[in-house]
């Protein structure tokens, strides 16, 4: 596997998670702001605190997803300047070969 293909990988796998974290929090916030939930006392607290624990992790994730695209995107630019390198050393190799077997003919050998 490329290293632009483990890179996709993680970037998906972060992007489902922070897809899956958002719909758990949307769905949250929207318990906490209708009251379609009955809530005891003891319990509303706790759903706030982690409505806002949920939005820090999600902005974390966020973070993350993001920082995983970048890291995508210098992967690929070192595969291809890479590919390119590898390349230009083929090319210089036939050269010298081929400079090597022009002094051969020159020599009279």
């Amino acid at each position: 596997m490329s290293i632009t293909g483990a890179s996709s990988i993680v970037s998906l796998s972060i992007q489902r998670i922070v897809a899956l974290n958002r719909a758990q929090l949307a769905r949250r916030l929207q318990d906490l702001a209708t009251g379609d939930r009955t809530f005891t006392a003891p319990e509303s607290p706790s759903d706030l605190v982690a409505a806002q624990f949920l939005a820090a992790d999600l902005a974390e994730l966020n973070a993350d997803a993001l920082a995983a695209e970048r890291s995508s995107f210098v992967a690929s630019t070192v595969e291809t300047s890479l590919a390119g390198i590898s390349d230009m050393l083929g090319e210089a190799r036939s050269l010298a070969l081929a400079n090597a077997d022009s002094s051969d003919y020159s020599r009279g050998t």
